[in-house]
């Protein structure tokens, strides 16, 4: 039987909230939304809907369905033989969409209602500010402050060979090359928290992963590997360990874990950078 493996916890000099982080407007966004979506395609559905509506009747001693084709002012309708299956099932159809319309759009009134209230009262926003922020402990820090505190953890990282031309990130920490010079301005400017080969146990073996991203809305920390030289052959072979042990202690490209890399003949394409930043980072 497989096990669910997540990743390791690490040593961190950051509180516990005492309650979790209100992800409630969020949810609620969503579905809003999701509704809205829905109204669209059933109001495009009920463009090509027959005209009418279906009325059915049990008749007979086993009280069998009849179907009748209701229109104009004949509330009786007009009979459906069973061979016309086709258009009482788009009639029944017709009646089933306008109903959906009718519930979605009292879904999202009263989820906006429900926003214009719940957001006004965050348990994120009491004593929100820079005087009372540090003399209370908060039951549950905002995304700002819970991203300093996360920023402000001490690390030491590796030491750089002084020979080699220094890169400079516009918030002043060196790189290593110009394609981890590419993810960090992006990150940077996407406002996305990040360290730069902050060490991590995985096991008993130490790493230094490239970046060490921080998702804000989630609260997790994702690891960005930038991988530059694939066209060397031993250097591949050292990705591909170092991919395995990754995965070994709960890492999943796509959910907490990032890896980019390149050759000579196809470097790295900003444009990819920006998109795996906005589907795991934000």
């Amino acid at each position: 039987m497989k096990r669910n493996i997540k990743p390791e916890k690490q040593e961190s000099c950051l509180p516990q909230d005492l309650i979790s982080k209100d992800r409630t407007l969020a949810q609620v966004r969503s579905r809003i939304e999701d509704l809205a979506h829905l109204i669209q395609e059933k109001t495009l559905a009920l463009r090509h809907a027959p005209e009418g509506r279906l009325r059915i009747s049990m008749q007979g001693r086993n009280r069998r369905p009849h179907y009748y084709h209701v229109k104009d002012e004949n509330i009786n309708g007009e009979y459906i033989p069973k061979e016309n299956m086709v258009l009482i099932k788009a009639l029944a159809q017709k009646g089933y969409d306008q109903k959906i319309l009718k519930v979605a759009k009292r879904q999202i009134s009263l989820l906006e209602q429900f926003i214009r209230g719940y957001g006004a009262n965050a348990i994120e926003d009491v004593y929100s500010g820079p005087f009372r922020e540090g003399l209370v402990a908060p039951v549950v820090w905002n995304d700002n402050l819970y991203a300093k505190r996360w920023i402000e953890v001490p690390f030491e990282g590796l030491p750089f060979d002084e020979n080699l031309p220094p890169l400079i990130t516009s918030d002043g920490r060196r790189v290593r090359s110009k394609s981890e010079l590419i993810i960090a301005e992006t990150l940077i400017g996407m406002n996305i928290p990040f360290k730069y080969e902050s060490p991590k146990m995985l096991g008993k073996v130490r790493v230094h992963p490239d970046f060490t991203c921080l998702n804000v809305n989630t609260r997790t920390e994702i690891i960005w590997e930038h991988f530059g030289m694939m066209d060397l052959s031993e250097y591949a072979c050292n990705m591909v360990g170092k991919m395995n042990l990754y995965q070994k202690h709960g890492y999943r490209c796509g959910v907490n874990f990032i890896f980019t890399m390149e050759t000579v003949k196809s470097p790295i394409k900003p444009e990819m950078v920006k998109r795996w930043a906005e589907d795991c980072l934000l």
